[in-house]
């Protein structure tokens, strides 16, 4: 009874939040209905409030590293490769030998302070391979991988389905990236840091670049998006071992199930641009720092720094992690610094997890200290640069709240990233959130758990999000489904733990075959309902507003191909410019021409292109009438076709036909659908 209580609490929870726009009154009544529910069950039943996982026996303190040659050795080439390092790094360039001493010093450093594993039966010390479910006695493997592998499948199905058309348009963003791209791979540039655009770190491009050079693919939209894809999906694993180090198996699949599948972590995934990077750095970094706080290895520490490191190479708002990194440990020392778990906390651990960090972060930082005005300048933009409309505290605190809200009431305004105003989550895990919500609380304060973790974890998740809420000058940013992107992976664990204490306890208490049928047909159709949902958002709502937002590039280029297909030439073709409308640049990389540049400012120059007898095509904005007329004038045997869209971005096409440009003529004008 008390688990079919608990479903029933999950039914009016995601009831709640589907009717909460139109009935806000009851949908706030239903909310308290399935909390009501749910916290009777969990007084019932305490394993409503999930597993608590055993600290595994604390590790041996190793002979001080400074009592072993060998680690003084690695320490002093780790030393003098550092200096290198900064030395060759001071000039905004990743060069030869600046890089092999980058190398050196991060691998000489992790050598001199790794810990040689002895005790195999310790759960801490079990291989990584293991940890996922994979048995080694052979290639025979567990119903966990099973699951996680088809999660896995799920994930990858929802990031590479139609990609290439979805999201269909390359806008403002992707261009400045792709002229980037290009710089290192066509023209051998290497710097640590990209300048366009107000500044971008290295992350993306290289990885972009490395995979044009294993594939083959041209310099283009599709790389862009690929790349992306596959940098979402290696953020599953690491969500899996985040959520499984604390809460258990159950908790760590449906967490990567729900970042496989929702729309917020998949369009970031899809859009192209440097946004999926944060949430796959922020995984591995959680899963690491809960890792190293359960068990007080020295190991997790300095992969934590690695990760860190590596995180700050890839999207600003990433900058947060290390704060929210810092405030989970001091957070979980306070709170527990008298029972066993804090007796593993040791503050040597956090300056490895630094000194790790700050090693990665070489080329970068030092780059930082040379020109720290360029390095912050997108921050300081929005921190700083521009006045905040009102008191600096109100508005923050109105940020604030504007940023809780964006789950259940009102999300994102920019449609090139989301579902514009769409609460971020879907309504079936907006509504498990308030639940999770519930259930991590429990925890907290609950006698039998005092979980310091989940905490800690609780702390540095909402600091991850922090960076929507400090765009003071421009509130109407925030939320910003791209700067909260870091904390995805405890957003998403905290709503997979209702359904996932669920799931463990069902399959512990419910052992008749019709009641375990009955569960596994409720987990079915939740999967299902979540899959059909985010599809619909993904590949339809999301589409057509990108459409309606982003100029139809794609469609201009089809009629260049037909035109230098049947008439004439692609470089007998002629963008007539217009205020705020298609660039130049987005249609040659859409050609697969990076290098065409037919942009005319006015059609008045066009008339050196009178008397040479070629077929030319000329491309209009459907408001520029006065360039049209004098088009017109200019060949008057031309023909104009409107070309309509169904989203609105209507173009004209002026098609001067060849060896007739003299002839008295009129032109005549046809509308193509």
């Amino acid at each position: 009874m008390t688990w079919a209580v608990a479903a029933a609490a999950m039914l009016f929870a995601v009831g709640a939040q589907i009717v909460l726009h139109r009935y806000t009154w009851l949908g706030l009544t239903l909310y308290g209905v399935a909390l009501g529910l749910w916290l009777w069950a969990m007084r019932r039943d305490g394993r409503l409030l999930g597993e608590s996982r055993p600290l595994p026996e604390p590790c041996t303190p190793s002979q001080p590293w400074y009592r072993q040659p060998r680690r003084l050795i690695l320490l002093g080439v780790c030393a003098v490769a550092t200096a290198v390092n900064v030395v060759y790094s001071w000039d905004d360039t990743f060069e030869t030998v600046g890089v092999v001493a980058w190398v050196i010093s991060v691998g000489t450093f992790v050598a001199a302070f790794w810990e040689r594993r002895h005790d195999e039966d310790d759960a801490a010390d079990t291989p990584l391979l293991a940890r996922l479910g994979i048995a080694t006695d052979g290639w025979r493997l567990s119903w966990p991988i099973v699951a996680f592998l088809l999660v896995l499948a799920v994930g990858a199905g929802f990031r590479f389905y139609h990609l290439r058309q979805v999201p269909p348009e390359i806008n403002w963003d992707h261009i400045e990236k792709l002229m980037d791209i290009r710089d290192v791979v066509e023209r051998g540039l290497r710097p640590s840091f990209f300048y366009r655009n107000t500044g971008r770190e290295p992350w993306q491009f290289y990885w972009t670049a490395a995979l044009i050079w294993l594939t083959g693919l041209p310099v283009g939209f599709y790389a862009l998006k690929l790349g992306t894809a596959i940098a979402g999906l290696l953020t599953l694993p690491g969500v899996y071992l985040m959520a499984r180090e604390v809460y258990g198996r159950w908790v760590g699949l449906w967490a990567t199930f729900f970042v496989a599948v929702a729309s917020w972590p998949v369009l970031l995934s899809r859009v192209g641009l440097r946004y999926p990077f944060a949430p796959l750095a922020s995984a591995w970094a959680f899963y690491f720092m809960l890792r190293g706080l359960r068990t007080g290895q020295r190991n997790d520490f300095i992969l934590l720094g690695l990760t860190l490191g590596v995180g700050l190479n890839g999207y600003t708002a990433f900058r947060a992690v290390p704060l929210a990194v810092a405030l989970c440990w001091a957070i979980v020392w306070l709170a527990a610094r008298r029972s066993d778990l804090g007796r593993r906390l040791r503050l040597g651990n956090l300056a490895l997890a630094v000194s790790a960090a700050l090693l990665v972060f070489v080329p970068l930082g030092t780059f930082m200290l040379w020109k720290p005005r360029a390095f912050w300048g997108r921050s300081l933009w929005y921190l700083a640069d521009n006045e905040i409309p009102g008191s600096p505290l109100l508005v923050f605190l109105n940020n604030l709240k504007n940023l809780a809200l964006m789950f259940h009431w009102r999300g994102d305004m920019v449609p090139m990233s989301t579902i514009r105003y769409e609460p971020v989550l879907d309504p079936i895990l907006g509504g498990l959130m308030v639940l999770g919500l519930a259930v991590a609380l429990a925890r907290i304060v609950s006698r039998r758990y005092r979980d310091h973790l989940t905490l800690g974890l609780l702390v540095a998740g909402a600091v991850a999000l922090l960076p929507s809420a400090l765009a003071l000058p421009f509130p109407k940013e925030n939320p910003s489904v791209v700067r909260t992107g870091s904390g995805i992976p405890v957003v998403l664990t905290v709503v997979a733990l209702p359904v996932g204490v669920w799931t463990a306890g069902v399959a512990r208490a419910w052992g008749r075959r019709w009641q375990r049928a009955l569960a596994a047909v409720g987990v079915i159709a939740l999967a299902v309902a979540l899959m059909w949902v985010n599809e619909r958002r993904v590949f339809v709502r999301y589409v057509e507003g990108y459409r309606r937002a982003v100029v139809n590039t794609s469609e201009i280029a089809d009629a260049i191909r037909g035109f230098d297909a049947t008439l004439g030439s692609m470089d007998d073709v002629y963008v007539i410019a217009w205020p705020w409308w298609v660039d130049i640049r987005s249609l040659a990389l859409e050609l697969g021409r990076p290098d065409w540049a037919n942009l005319l400012e006015s059609a008045d120059l066009a008339a050196e292109h009178a008397g040479d007898g070629r077929a030319r095509m000329y491309i209009l904005h459907p408001s520029d009438k006065a360039n049209l007329e004098r088009l017109q004038q200019l060949f008057p045997a031309g023909i104009t076709r409107v070309r309509r869209s169904q989203w609105g971005w209507d173009f004209v096409l002026y098609i001067v036909p060849g060896d007739v440009r003299t002839s008295a003529q009129p032109s005549t004008t046809e509308e193509v659908p």
